[in-house]
């Protein structure tokens, strides 16, 4: 299993490809829209189990309902509770 962490904003998402240890595999920056955020969860999920990780924004629904349909895991959080634990 591999693991995606997704920083969304409304122009651009910036992301982090770890693998089962924690090691970071890749980083990079792509357009928050459907089709880049597609592209990239595919490309990334293709040779593995992929789980994504995402912080509660605006963007949650939107990026939740595209990941999904990928027929990949997403996880939405929130940093201060995630913080606090």
């Amino acid at each position: 299993m591999r693991y995606l962490g997704l920083d969304v904003h409304s122009a651009s998402t910036v992301w982090t490809l770890l693998d089962g240890q924690g090691e970071v595999l890749e980083k990079g920056k792509v357009a928050s829209t459907k089709e880049e955020l597609a592209r990239l969860v595919r490309r990334l999920s293709k040779e593995e189990a992929l789980q994504v990780g995402q912080e509660v924004g605006t963007m949650t629904h939107f990026v939740h309902d595209l990941v999904s349909t990928e027929e990949v895991e997403i996880l939405s959080f929130n940093a201060q509770q995630l913080r606090q634990a």
